[in-house]
Order: C-alpha cells, then structure tokens, then sequence
C-alpha cells in the first residue's frame, strides 16, 4: 500500500479534507443551484446553463455546449472554448482545472482526475504522468471515449 499522500500542502493529515471551509460552502451552493436551475432545463436552454457557470466564475470562451445532465464539481477550475461539448452525464471532477479545447467532446461518463494524476488528451494521444494539482487540458478537435 502507498503511503500516505497529502494533496493540499494545507492539509494536516492524508485523511482531512483538501477543501477549505470557503470552498465546502461554495461547493454545496453550487450544487444546490445546478440542482434547482439547470438540471431540468431542456437541450434548448444551454445559455441559461451558461450563465449559472458563469455566475461562479467558470471561464467559458464562445459558446460552448453543457449537457443538462452533466456534473461539474468545480465550476471555478473549468475552462470551456467555443463549440466544447460536455456530454450526458459526463462528470467533470478535479482538484485542480479542467479545460475542455475549442470543438472538443466528451461524451458521457466522465473525466474525473485523482488530485496526484494529471491526465492530457493532445492530438488523440493519451498521457498520463504523476504531479500534484496539475492542469487538465481536453486540446481543440479532441473526442475522448470513456469506458462503459
């Protein structure tokens, strides 16, 4: 078994958590305004999305396209480029950002990064290499299968 690794050099111990209080509040407002506001909305209805990830600070350039049924933990670490499409029930998590390239998608299921692995997709290549809170990067005309 590894040893334990603390993420957050804030952290007292492997085993509290790697938010601080701010962000726990902020995490559960957001979902609770996904919850209330977006996640009924129809396909139409994409800017009105837009807007609440807008509200808490995502970086959203063009228009891009999020599904009513995806889930976003951290809408301040996302990064969307025109025409990016986050699919059904794709799960966007990550300690540290996530930016989804201009016309890149992701389908369904997920992109969910453990905070010590960064995971790139550039020019269909798939990489993966150790770090700490490092940066999540979808490049433009990517498409990233997920497993069933």
């Amino acid at each position: 078994m590894p040893p334990e690794q603390v993420v957050n050099p804030e952290q007292k111990s492997a085993y509290d958590s790697p938010w601080p209080d701010s962000q726990r509040v902020l995490r559960v407002l957001w979902e609770f305004c996904w919850v209330i506001f977006c996640s009924w909305t129809p396909k139409p209805l994409n800017e009105w999305r837009l807007f609440w990830l807008r509200v808490f600070d995502a970086k959203i350039d063009g228009k891009p396209f999020v599904h009513q049924r995806a889930r976003i933990a951290v809408p301040w670490n996302l990064t969307l480029h025109d025409r990016a499409c986050l699919g059904d029930r794709a799960n966007a998590y990550s300690l540290a950002e996530i930016e989804i390239g201009a016309r890149a998608t992701v389908p369904r299921k997920r992109i969910s990064i453990p905070a010590a692995t960064t995971s790139i997709w550039r020019d269909f290549r798939w990489l993966q290499r150790k770090s700490q809170l490092a940066k999540m990067h979808l490049s433009a005309r990517a498409l990233l299968f997920c497993p069933a």
